[in-house]
């Protein structure tokens, strides 16, 4: 679970780890049964465990997919499987939000693996942002 501040209010989310609003080039392929939807876009936000996206279609939950995502200053994309948790219309009507939970699982015997990688660019990243180095 993560807690963070809202002015002077405090907020317990029910979430295993904390999300890293940022915009990043991703790929996706979503292996929808009826026809696979593939794709380019940015991120909305990351955290070790999934990331969120915008999507031109529908797609269901449990849905499998692979993202490949580009870090700044890292030499060539990441890439992770994952399923879709949730996807709903975004604000402005006209695209999805789609929010991907990976099935990659972080290994401390391979510091190289796309998740160690992931994990020290958000912590990173969060560190920046709480120490008021990076705007959020």
């Amino acid at each position: 679970m993560v807690i963070w501040s809202r002015g002077s209010q405090s907020v317990l989310e029910k979430r295993r780890s904390e999300r890293l609003p940022v915009s990043l080039p991703v790929s996706y392929l979503i292996e929808a049964p009826a026809r696979p939807l593939e794709g380019r876009t940015t991120t909305i936000d990351l955290s070790r465990g999934g990331l969120q996206f915008t999507i031109p279609t529908m797609v269901s939950p449990q849905t499998p997919c692979r993202c490949e995502l580009t870090l700044p200053d890292h030499p060539a994309p990441l890439t992770f499987r994952g399923h879709v948790v949730w996807c709903r219309l975004g604000g402005t009507g006209k695209i999805y939000e789609v929010g991907i939970a990976f099935v990659d699982t972080p290994t401390e015997t391979d510091p190289d693996s796309a998740v160690a990688v992931l994990c020290r660019f958000i912590a990173t990243r969060l560190v920046q942002i709480h120490l008021g180095c990076l705007a959020r």
